[in-house]
């Protein structure tokens, strides 16, 4: 097993996104969690998918902007092209996560749940989540149906 495979007790959680940034060194990143505070100076995160040489990446520095976060890594100043590690995830351990309370879920392990209707009916699988400015939507079989996930609706 390389160093890279992911066991079944090892799972990992996506907590942003790289993309590129004009500048020197810098890239920006979509934030993919509710806690961006995690993201902050000499944290490190793993690198989804790794490259070859380089697995894992350390903040140095970290700049707000209104498209998402601009921060510069420690381990791409030795990086002869440092866009190799551009539409990768940065990653955290799932120990590290935030803990649930018992009415909240991640959405990984909401997308692939059966849904059916309070009679019984059979609608389809939940295929991804859509994040609104109020509520998440629960996307139904490929948007055959769009079921925003608040407690009124979802039982």
């Amino acid at each position: 097993m390389s160093r890279f495979s992911i066991k079944d007790t090892d799972r990992y959680f996506s907590v942003g996104f790289l993309k590129r940034y004009e500048g020197h060194g810098w890239f920006l990143i979509d934030v993919l969690t509710d806690k961006a505070e995690r993201l902050k100076p000499q944290k490190r995160f793993f690198l989804a998918p790794p490259l070859l040489n380089l697995d894992s990446l350390t903040i140095k520095e970290v700049q707000n902007r209104a498209r998402g976060l601009r921060v510069k890594f420690i381990e791409t100043e030795k990086l002869l092209k440092p866009e190799q590690i551009l539409n990768r995830y940065l990653q955290i351990k799932a120990a590290e996560a935030k803990k649930l309370s018992s009415d909240e879920y991640w959405i990984h392990d909401i997308i692939g749940l059966k849904c059916f209707t309070t009679d019984g009916n059979y609608l389809g699988e939940v295929t991804s989540v859509m994040k609104t400015g109020a509520n998440d939507v629960f996307i139904i079989d490929k948007e055959k149906y769009l079921i925003p996930a608040v407690k009124e609706v979802i039982r």
